[in-house]
């Protein structure tokens, strides 16, 4: 039988047939193979889609919608751009602000993204502990924690970075290892120290994980550039006939967001469910929270005793 964490209230038992998804979290918490990493993926978007895409459009869409003015989809910015730059033109060619401004945006989507991790993660850790899920309070927990996130975060890029230089597909090394920094974050508290853990946690099925990496680079990818290259395709076909030029940025933009709300969500899940698979196999996390729910302690210690809380 696969080992189900509990579905209704920790302090009470609860029994599963064989094969039961929980309805709670999307996917059964155990060990997973490839395929049942990105299946419980999309069974937990399928079930937190709301949760997740307010989150997403808080901590990720604010930068992405930056870099789609960067990127001159705008009739504003490209006024803006072009008095920036020193460029009445609006060519684009001056002293490099957008140059400088890309770099800011992707730093900041890099770490809305990690926030959206440890987003996911919290409201995975409340599913689990049977407790109440608002969106305001799970972004100020991630809030909370993005203090100590900083440090990991900042880590993380110098990981990446080591990587890509050495070698440019080293950088899967670093990006393996720091996978699951979210949930770290999110579910231990883990800080700072989250890198640490989670080259702890990666290094033991390091190549397995590198699949799932590489797989969900690749699924996260084609979500940002298919809406896009689909949208600009009708937009060109469109163009100067029923769509006014100055209007043309807007479904562009629009296409923008969506893959990214799009692709941050996916990777952050695919993530989520492969720190379950980690922790189930190295430490028997599915098996801890059987033992909570078949041998409950009082309603008052519940949620202390429980390995999600």
């Amino acid at each position: 039988m696969s080992p189900t964490v509990p579905a209704s209230s920790p302090a009470q038992p609860t029994t599963h047939a064989p094969g039961d998804e929980p309805a709670t979290v999307g996917f059964v918490v155990g060990p997973m193979g490839f395929v049942e990493k990105l299946d419980g993926a999309f069974g937990f978007l399928r079930i937190e889609l709301g949760a997740m895409l307010a989150g997403a459009a808080v901590l990720v869409l604010p930068p992405s919608l930056l870099a789609q003015l960067l990127a001159g989809r705008t009739t504003a910015f490209t006024v803006l751009g072009a008095d920036l730059n020193n460029d009445p033109t609006g060519t684009g060619a001056g002293s490099g602000w957008n140059g400088l401004g890309s770099v800011v945006v992707s730093l900041w989507l890099s770490l809305g993204t990690l926030a959206l991790g440890v987003y996911a993660a919290l409201l995975l850790r409340r599913r689990l502990a049977g407790q109440p899920v608002e969106v305001r309070s799970l972004l100020r927990g991630t809030a909370r924690r993005m203090g100590g996130g900083l440090g990991a975060w900042v880590l993380h890029l110098v990981g990446l970075g080591i990587g890509f230089a050495v070698c440019g597909i080293g950088v899967l090394v670093p990006m393996t290892w720091f996978l699951v920094i979210g949930p770290v974050i999110g579910i231990e508290d883990g800080g700072w120290r989250a890198v640490g853990r989670s080259m702890s946690l990666t290094q033991s099925r390091f190549f397995g994980t590198m699949v799932v990496v590489v797989a969900s680079t690749f699924l996260t990818a084609l979500l940002a550039v298919v809406p896009s290259g689909v949208v600009d395709l009708v937009v060109n076909m469109l163009a100067g006939t029923t769509l006014p030029t100055d209007w043309e940025w807007v479904p562009r933009a629009a296409a923008g967001l969506l893959a990214t709300a799009a692709a941050s969500t996916v990777a952050v899940s695919v993530a989520l469910t492969s720190y379950v698979d980690l922790r189930c196999r190295r430490e028997g996390w599915d098996l801890m929270s059987r033992m909570v729910d078949e041998f409950p302690s009082a309603p008052t210690t519940q949620a202390s005793s429980a390995p999600w809380a």
